[in-house]
């Protein structure tokens, strides 16, 4: 597939800095069929600069063994006070997605979405090195077979059309419970650890309460499943 086509920019000026960077940006249009006949439009483009404008998405995937037990609730110990405790659905035949419910400050509301970060390069080496450590630190969860869903030369999906950040989406399947994971920022300190059956989290992409760039890393991630032979 081609590369996406690029427009001319004639500046780039931040007028916000907080979190996240608000850019004035002015671009230069030219008439296909002329051109000669050229016009500057502005446009408020929105992005992470000290995450390099790139974060990692990660499904994880529980498959189905004969013999485990399901529907308990269980308690991972972690050094945070006030952590939620893991919510577990009873398994029967199907396979469990372990996701995050956590506060979204656009919509102002709790949200569903997959364990999420973005690179640090103080922290980390790379961008599958921020996925693992975003499991550790969000979902509790270490280890299994991990898999990058998109070519190791790819600049990552876009995540609005307004933003500048893009997102790598990983799978891995079989991690096991991280015991010693490591610690969340302060505004994760309300997160909720989801583990659900297939079903159910195949219904809840569809809710209107999970965040797109978890969506579309989930329906990658059930692409190569299907592939590996593991749905």
């Amino acid at each position: 597939m081609a590369p996406m086509q690029k427009f001319e920019m004639v500046s780039e000026t931040a007028v916000h800095q907080r979190y996240l960077t608000v850019y004035d940006r002015r671009i230069k249009f030219c008439a296909h069929d002329n051109p000669a006949e050229c016009r500057v439009l502005d446009f408020d483009v929105v992005g992470h600069p000290r995450a390099n404008f790139c974060f990692a998405v990660t499904f994880p995937f529980h498959p189905y063994k004969d013999g485990r037990k399901g529907g308990e609730v269980t308690l991972i110990r972690h050094a945070n006070p006030g952590v939620t405790l893991i919510r577990e659905y009873a398994q029967g035949p199907n396979a469990l997605v372990t996701l995050i419910r956590e506060y979204a400050q656009g919509p102002n509301a709790l949200a569903y979405c997959l364990p999420t970060g973005g690179l640090d390069p103080q922290r980390h080496a790379d961008l599958a090195e921020c996925a693992a450590r975003e499991l550790s630190e969000e979902a509790w969860l270490a280890g299994g077979q991990w898999h990058r869903l998109l070519p190791a030369d790819h600049p990552g999906m876009p995540e609005v059309k307004w933003c500048m950040n893009r997102f790598v989406p990983f799978l891995v399947v079989d991690p096991h419970p991280d015991l010693n994971p490591g610690s969340r920022d302060a505004e994760e300190a309300s997160m909720e650890v989801l583990r659900v059956p297939l079903d159910e989290f195949k219904r809840m992409m569809l809710s209107g309460e999970m965040l797109l760039p978890s969506i579309t890393t989930a329906y990658m991630a059930l692409d190569k499943l299907k592939e590996e032979g593991l749905l």
